[in-house]
């Protein structure tokens, strides 16, 4: 009975996930405006760099706009995988704007607009916004959520007080009150 409560509690495989690319870099906080209506983010990220700068899992979104530090950055992608900058021991701050995907019920990842809820699995942090998806890394976060319909009230965290897990930010859209 315990070997099989271990087996189901083990994070799905993911492709998303790759420790060889993952250095030491330490997101220190996420900030995340998600608009559901156009299908677009931005997120604000303050990293301290690893080995190879600032890499974000960006696997699941369209990289529109990078920048460091204020600076226009370019976009470098490789397998799904977001280069910023070089190495260093100070945070950065990385701002990157995208777009997210509608995703269907079936998916049951990322935002659904059909159900009115978003989700990320515990390494598909990247069909949300760009992120580390080591579960290792802990990271505080603020989100705001625009681009709903009158009449509907989006619930989410606006901030969290502490690191958690990257997948910790979801909302859920509805005619609540």
């Amino acid at each position: 009975m315990h070997l099989l409560t271990l087996l189901a509690c083990q994070d799905p495989p993911s492709e998303h996930t790759d420790p060889e690319v993952q250095g030491p870099q330490d997101i220190l906080t996420t900030d995340l405006a998600l608009d559901l209506g156009a299908l677009t983010g931005q997120a604000t990220l303050v990293v301290e760099p690893g080995e190879e700068g600032v890499r974000l899992d960006v696997s699941g979104l369209s990289v529109d706009g990078v920048s460091l530090d204020g600076e226009t950055a370019p976009i470098l992608l490789e397998d799904g995988w977001l280069s910023v900058g070089g190495p260093g021991s100070e945070p950065v701050t990385v701002v990157v704007d995208y777009g997210f995907e509608a995703r269907t019920p079936a998916t049951f990842d990322g935002w659904m607009p059909g159900l009115g809820v978003s989700f990320v699995w515990p390494t598909y942090c990247s069909n949300l916004f760009p992120c580390d998806p080591s579960l290792q890394d802990g990271v505080t976060f603020t989100m705001a959520v625009t681009g709903f319909d009158e009449g509907l009230t989006a619930v989410h965290p606006t901030s969290t007080h502490g690191d958690g897990p990257t997948y910790l930010p979801a909302v859920a859209l509805g005619p609540y009150t």
